[in-house]
């Protein structure tokens, strides 16, 4: 391993600075409505999802009763639905969006389901409109789902086979060729895997797999019938129950051991033969048996948002990938912390409108505006930073285009006359940069083209060359 860093705070400065509940992020609005919903212990809520419909921006957070709409704009409930398992006994749920799907599974109960939801009625209802088998799907702790592959992914996925034995698979992958059915490709099972695939990040068939105890490992889903492991990393430096992680375009991520007193991970993951860690670092001093992380995303390749449980919402440049340093947090759950589990459990950093939202178990929703934190201006729009990606260039058929944008894109191509071959609607889904393929048209002839796309406010502009068949 080429770094280790160590980035300790005095126990001094930690004390110091204990009563500050904030720095450079704040706090838009608050939804907390715990009329109906039966806790777990003290928990009521866990995970959080976010999306835009018709323009609107909306928040989907889980209760331990079903999933709740929230409208960002005024943290107000539009609808609700009752999941399928509900009431103390259930702890996790998870959320992600495809189109105008939203996908939801729970980890505990014998009647839980992957239930699919159709959001397209909002903000007038919410409408069911799949509820899995047990054949299917009976309990998943998360999901994922590879928009551009149009592919989602159970981690710790139990189902009934024909003969009604419960099948175990370490994860499983089906396809959404069809949206509201979806259907089983392939799994990595408990035969071939010694322990769970706790959550993963999926890219173009490329799963960085949190893999609980063991580790984290990197496996290719493209062959649909058979799963190849491509990397692994089971032993490293502060090592604890391997939880999840996020993989930015360089191939730099953030890994999360879920173990209290365990960093966060800085790790490279461009050799794929030798993963490593780069730096260890967490809120407070190295060693802090409270501090225990959760859930990593990475934002515009170079910020870190962690729903860090009882230390809130934390943000982190990882711009050097081996000096990272806190720009920003803001604590959710300001009680003393203790050796256990309370406070931030989600969060959510890709809404258009830059606003963050965060899940806290025990007193709901907040949404925050972490400019600030994240280096941003009015003006200045953290989609528009970076280009965009177009590959393969030159192309034959079709193109690969990589966007750090989520919802709907309103897309043009052109030849160097200015002419219009191709204009198209896409929706991105809900994680940005994760890819869509463009066929072009089989008359297309040679030569240089340009491609035009908006997304909302912001527009890109992009260029590729069209090679012989």
């Amino acid at each position: 391993m080429r770094y280790r860093l160590f980035l300790i705070i005095s126990l001094f400065f930690t004390t110091a600075v204990s009563a500050q509940v904030a720095e450079k992020v704040t706090l838009l609005c608050n939804w907390n409505d715990t009329t109906g919903i039966r806790p777990h212990n003290a928990q009521y809520y866990n995970d959080v999802w976010g999306f835009v419909h018709n323009g609107k921006e909306y928040a989907a957070i889980g209760s331990t009763e079903g999933v709740h709409i929230i409208d960002v704009n005024n943290c107000n409930e539009v609808a609700f639905h009752q999941a399928t398992f509900s009431g103390p006994d259930v702890i996790h749920r998870d959320y992600k969006v495809y189109r105008n799907y939203l996908y939801a599974v729970c980890d505990e109960g014998q009647d839980s389901r992957l239930e699919i939801f159709d959001l397209s009625y909002l903000p007038d209802s919410l409408h069911r409109v799949y509820v899995s088998t047990q054949f299917e799907c009976v309990t998943t702790h998360n999901l994922f789902i590879d928009s551009a592959k149009a592919k989602i992914y159970f981690g710790i996925h139990k189902a009934s086979d024909s003969v009604g034995g419960l099948i175990d698979n370490r994860m499983a992958c089906f396809s959404l060729a069809d949206p509201e059915h979806p259907t089983f490709l392939t799994a990595i099972g408990n035969n071939n895997f010694a322990q769970p695939i706790h959550d993963m990040y999926v890219r173009n068939d490329t799963a960085y797999c949190s893999g609980s105890n063991y580790g984290f490992l990197v496996a290719d889903f493209s062959a649909n019938t058979s799963v190849q492991v491509l990397g692994v990393l089971p032993d490293y430096d502060y090592k604890g129950y391997n939880h999840s992680s996020w993989i930015n375009n360089s191939g730099i991520g953030v890994m999360a051991d879920e173990t209290h007193g365990m960093p966060l991970k800085v790790i490279d993951t461009r050799n794929i033969n030798n993963i490593e860690v780069l730096a260890n670092f967490m809120p407070s001093f190295i060693g802090d048996t409270f501090c225990i992380p959760h859930n990593p995303f990475i934002l515009n390749e170079d910020y870190v948002l962690v729903s860090y449980y009882m230390d809130g919402l934390q943000i982190y440049n990882i711009s050097k990938p081996d000096s990272p340093y806190r720009t920003g947090y803001y604590d959710t759950y300001p009680a003393p912390s203790f050796r256990g589990f309370a406070g931030a459990w989600g969060c959510y950093p890709y809404l258009p409108s830059h606003r963050i939202l965060v899940s806290d178990m025990q007193t709901g929703l907040y949404v925050f505006n972490a400019d600030s934190a994240l280096n941003l201006s009015v003006k200045d729009s953290i989609i528009t930073k970076k280009p965009f990606n177009i590959y393969p260039n030159p192309a034959t058929d079709k193109l690969t285009l990589s966007l750090p944008e989520t919802g709907d894109i309103a897309l043009s191509v052109c030849d160097i006359q200015g002419r219009i071959i191709l204009k198209q609607s896409i929706s991105l889904g809900s994680v940005p940069n994760q890819g869509i393929e463009l066929p072009l048209p089989r008359n297309c002839p040679m030569g240089m083209y340009f491609i035009h796309i908006i997304a909302g406010s912001n527009t890109y502009t992009g260029k590729f060359i069209k090679a012989q068949n």
